[in-house]
């Protein structure tokens, strides 16, 4: 049975790595200095479950999406909270009314 391209693709560890969790700490690291110059400024960063707790088939995804969650906590104990804020979203689970979504935020306070 063939398996579809973005199936291919998201068994490969270097494709994952750099959509969910470089690319994400790129953007970060290029619009960080503008917030601290103008003193304000928020990041959100969303990651999922996957990241929490281990999913079958979902290893390469579920590291990544870890790895975002602890740069987004590392960046909230490192920069000035008045500056900027580093918010982190994570999606849980359905819950048959809708996504649980734990919301952990800090700085701009």
């Amino acid at each position: 049975m063939e398996q579809s391209p973005l199936r291919v693709l998201l068994l490969d560890p270097n494709f994952v790595n750099r959509i969910a969790l470089t690319s994400p700490l790129r953007l970060m690291s290029l619009l960080c200095p503008g917030m601290i110059e103008r003193r304000r400024g928020t990041i959100v960063n969303v990651t999922s479950m996957a990241g929490v707790t281990p999913l079958r088939g979902c290893s390469y995804y579920g590291a990544a999406k870890a790895g975002l969650a602890m740069a987004s906590e590392i960046a909230r104990a490192a920069f000035p909270p008045a500056l900027v804020g580093i918010v982190l979203a994570l999606f849980f689970f359905w819950t048959g009314s809708g996504w649980f979504i734990a919301v952990r935020a800090g700085g701009c306070e």
